[in-house]
């Protein structure tokens, strides 16, 4: 009689270690209506992670890291801003 193998991995319950919920990149061609005919474009992006059964089954972890509105070009070269924001959040559910 022939004997079956079985293998062993993680149950069907059971949730991934980390997953990438979202990840978004947003873009602006903006242009000026009035009082000239200016343009600049205007980049932002973010992705969240959330972290399923995090130190104990049935918490949720997560962490947010993004971009806010940036502008990377732009016809007036005043105001100049060589800086970049970054922000992230971290949240938890216990």
């Amino acid at each position: 009689m022939p004997q079956e193998a079985t293998i062993s991995s993680r149950s069907s319950k059971q949730a991934p270690l980390v997953s990438i919920c979202t990840f978004r990149v947003g873009y602006v061609d903006a242009q000026q209506l009035s009082g000239g005919d200016a343009k600049a474009e205007i980049w932002n992006g973010g992705v969240t992670f959330a972290f399923p059964d995090l130190f104990s089954e049935g918490n949720v972890g997560g962490l947010i890291i993004g971009v806010p509105a940036k502008v990377t070009r732009k016809d007036i070269k005043e105001n100049k801003d060589n800086a970049t924001s970054l922000h992230v959040e971290a949240l938890d559910r216990i």
